[in-house]
């Protein structure tokens, strides 16, 4: 998803600066400045959305004041959370193939097959190089050749048509303004733009660039004819001249923008408005850099007076307790809810919430199951916190294999003893994350068994399991950075919402 929003901005700004050339730049005498214009559309199209500047304002603490509605609490067996009778459901080929991958596939072969056009040019102006000889002229060499299309440069490489004598008049005319295509570095322009239409193939303005640059390098290598009084005879040398080359990275005198450039050197008026829209192109990409740049972030402040939240988290498993595993190994549970715990600590302070971790680490905090659980909790209880919040996965009980059945959020508070503040926050995150993604319709409890860390805590204590390790869909899911983050501030901002109720 983020992908396809920066393609959306790199399109967008594109446009508009491209947009803004076109109505007021595009045929001006300073082609200097539009070719500096263009190339720079191209680099800011590229670069701004990458920039990420936060702004930050408080906020109110709570999004919806109010009583949550309590969703009904269920007491539930442990054997029914990983049953052993239940056969897995092996789904491959439905859960390993996405509309983002079939996306991904085609658009990177689309661009693979532009990348293959580039190379085969290049390859052919290689194999002319080879096949005849050149005569160096300074740091330039020119081949003098029988091709179609020449004369024509690339890089530092003038490519000739050895019917044009090269000592007659016009034919220095023409070798001048090759020159002057080497001289500039024209070719790195065309590179570039080449390599952007190949990675930006989906965004039509860098197509009308590079076509507009290929315009602009032509006018600059003509000025020499439009500021002595030769422009007449050299605008009757492009109109008897004038061809067509099939080589489409090159710089070919006789180019097929005829018109335009005949009208370019035999003008002669300069309008004052120049400078005027030169300049206003400065404010327009200031003011799109500012809306796309710049990122608003409300801070969840405290009233005056009112002490910080504080919430201690506890990142389920760690060590020699790595927990759950998918079915491949590629995944375990304890790395997973650390990834979740950690998130939580960095984006808390804009909620104005104090984020204390049981473990920080992939270690565990104890040297067996039972000093592990009991660390956490004096965690917990030596910090005072405001609410104790874990983070876990669930599994079936056969997880060698992936299965459909279960699938989405699971919230479970204290089962030993009355805790109506964790009530409250479930029933809230419930709400708020089945918005998101999959959640069961009920908070739940374990009354036999029982969760050591919620039942012997004495604050308003959850148990969040972030979907099912074996489950594709939901690993897929919870394992994408985006979606962890939706996760993580839909908890913060019920955790907050719940202690100003």
């Amino acid at each position: 998803m983020k992908l396809l929003i920066y393609i959306g901005q790199v399109i967008v700004l594109s446009g508009l600066l491209y947009g803004y050339y076109h109505l007021f730049l595009r045929n001006g005498s300073f082609n200097r400045f539009n070719r500096f214009c263009l190339l720079m559309v191209c680099v800011l199209s590229v670069l701004i959305p990458c920039i990420s500047i936060p702004l930050t304002w408080p906020a109110s603490g709570s999004e919806s004041q109010g009583m949550v509605r309590l969703l009904e609490t269920v007491y539930v067996d442990p054997s029914e959370q990983q049953p052993t009778g239940v056969p897995s459901i092996s789904l491959p080929e439905q859960s390993t193939v996405s509309w983002s991958m079939i996306l991904t596939v085609v658009y990177v072969s689309v661009a693979l097959l532009f990348l293959g056009r580039l190379l085969i040019g290049l390859n052919k102006l290689r194999k002319t190089a080879l096949f005849y000889h050149y005569k160096q002229v300074g740091n330039v060499k020119v081949f003098l050749t029988k091709e179609a299309g020449t004369p024509f440069s690339f890089f530092n490489i003038v490519f000739w048509d050895d019917e044009v004598d090269l000592q007659s008049e016009k034919g220095k005319q023409i070798f001048h303004h090759e020159m002057i295509h080497v001289q500039q570095k024209h070719s790195y322009d065309v590179i570039l733009t080449e390599l952007l239409t190949i990675i930006y193939w989906v965004n039509p303005f860098f197509h009308l660039i590079k076509k507009e640059l290929r315009v602009i390098h032509e006018f600059l290598a003509d000025e020499p004819a439009a500021l002595d009084n030769s422009s007449g005879d050299y605008a009757e040398l492009l109109l008897m001249r004038s061809l067509r080359t099939k080589q489409s990275l090159v710089n070919p005198f006789f180019h097929n923008q005829i018109k335009r450039r005949i009208a370019m050197i035999t003008k002669t008026s300069i309008t004052r408005s120049r400078y005027a829209r030169q300049f206003m192109i400065l404010p327009l990409a200031a003011v799109l850099f500012g809306m796309v740049a710049f990122r608003l972030k409300p801070v969840r402040v405290n009233s005056p007076g009112k002490k910080e939240l504080t919430v201690v988290v506890d990142a389920g498993h760690g060590g020699f307790d790595p927990g759950a595993k998918s079915p491949d190994h590629r995944f375990e549970e304890a790395t997973m809810t650390l990834e979740f715990a950690t998130l939580m600590q960095s984006l808390a302070p804009e909620y104005g919430i104090k984020v204390i971790l049981t473990r920080e680490n992939e270690e565990a905090i104890g040297k067996t199951k039972q000093e592990d659980l009991m660390n956490r909790l004096r965690i917990s209880k030596e910090a005072k916190p405001d609410m104790f919040f874990s983070f876990h996965v669930n599994s079936t009980g056969k997880a060698d294999a992936y299965q459909a059945n279960r699938s989405g959020f699971d919230i479970f508070i204290a089962g030993k003893r009355e805790d109506m503040g964790g009530k409250v926050i479930a029933s809230a995150l419930l709400e708020k994350l089945s918005s998101v993604y999959k959640a069961e319709k009920v908070v739940k409890q374990r009354n036999d068994a029982g969760v050591y860390v919620l039942d012997q805590n004495n604050v308003p204590s959850v148990m969040l399991q972030c979907g099912y390790i074996n489950n594709q869909k939901d690993l897929e899911f919870f394992n994408n950075k985006e979606n962890r983050e939706k996760v993580v501030r839909i908890v913060l901002a019920v955790l907050l919402d719940s202690a100003a109720t």
